[in-house]
């Protein structure tokens, strides 16, 4: 009887222990997820600051600047009418009202500016 007893909570502390690791590895899986979906939301915001920005820079007019903050440096480039703005894995695409030089943000305050009709980032 002892021995059964003993069998039984070896047995029950084995499937204690797999529900547990079966957790934990759940729980990395959606730690990754909650991760990437941050960095995402992250981009997506500071990319939508920039256009922003672009487009009130380029409302102003030649010789007015704009302020932006940004959390993640940011490159920016310009073809046919559309600016894109990426970082790592993820890029958005924009059309914008001019001409946008291209160039490397880095996190932080942004200065946004129109010179000879192109807008630029200082």
């Amino acid at each position: 009887m002892r021995g059964q007893l003993s069998l039984e909570y070896l047995v029950l502390s084995l499937v204690a222990l797999s529900l547990i690791a079966v957790s934990i590895a759940a729980l990395s899986v959606i730690r990754e997820n909650s991760l990437h979906s941050f960095s995402l939301i992250e981009f997506r915001h500071d990319a939508d600051t920039v256009a922003s920005s672009v487009s009130e820079a380029c409302a102003l007019g030649e010789g007015n600047y704009v302020s932006a903050d940004i959390f993640v440096p940011l490159s920016v480039s310009y073809y046919d009418g559309k600016m894109t703005v990426s970082s790592g894995e993820y890029s958005e695409s924009y059309e914008v009202p001019c001409a946008v030089g291209d160039d490397e943000i880095g996190a932080g305050s942004v200065s946004v500016g129109v010179e000879g009709g192109v807008v630029f980032f200082g």
